[in-house]
């Protein structure tokens, strides 16, 4: 969907900036500095009321991300366009279903139930080492308001991750679990939880078994 072929919706526009910020290798907070706008103005966490109601981002923030990184308004909605067509495209059959996602907000790495633990761990080099694209199920509702109970997200290692990238990461001795990249190194890597709020987690790469970029989600 883009706005020249249906109506212009929350979900659209907010996910129009987060492709922008991902081509322009940033996260939505570096993309909001970069504009000049308070960092947390594109948090997921902004985009709804305390109340559930849908919080739409001002023209003028708008106006500001355009400039900042010289993108024309048709630019932006092509950009926005292309992500959409991407994350709508449907899940070829040759991708496994390795497990599910539960528990995603305890602290420190543990967010995957035993199922998906035993899957990944028994398919880490098949499926993850290899760079195949593998598919996960969100079992709950620990993701939110990001990804919601009942989708299903496809990730990568072959895919290259950069700031603002959601990923699904592997610490030596951990569990899988899904972040946010807001910053990285050719030796570490920074990642805050998958709405991109809380506190910054630096890790070094040598601890890290591997990487898989969210490439896709359904609806």
């Amino acid at each position: 969907m883009s706005p020249t072929s249906s109506i212009l919706t929350h979900e659209w526009i907010w996910n129009a900036i987060d492709a922008l910020a991902r081509h322009k290798e940033l996260s939505s907070s570096g993309l909001a500095r970069l504009a000049g706008l308070d960092p947390t103005a594109f948090n997921p966490s902004k985009r709804f009321t305390p109340e559930g109601r849908p919080r739409w981002p001002s023209t003028e923030s708008i106006s500001k991300i355009l400039t900042a990184t010289g993108f024309t308004l048709d630019e932006f909605t092509a950009l926005a366009a292309e992500a959409e067509r991407s994350r709508q495209a449907p899940i070829p059959a040759n991708v496994p279903l390795i497990g599910q996602i539960t528990n995603a907000t305890v602290s420190g790495w543990h967010t995957f139930g035993s199922a998906i633990t035993e899957g990944l761990d028994a398919n880490a080099k098949l499926v993850v080492g290899g760079g195949g694209p593998f598919a996960v199920e969100v079992a709950d509702g620990s993701l939110e308001p990001v990804y919601r109970c009942g989708l299903t997200l496809v990730a990568s290692s072959n895919e290259v991750s950069n700031a603002g990238d959601r990923i699904l990461i592997k610490p030596q001795g951990g569990l899988a679990v899904p972040r946010l990249l807001v910053g990285k190194t050719s030796r570490r890597v920074e990642l805050v939880a998958i709405s991109g709020d809380g506190d910054t987690v630096g890790l070094d790469r040598a601890r890290v078994d591997w990487i898989a970029r969210i490439i896709w989600s359904s609806r």
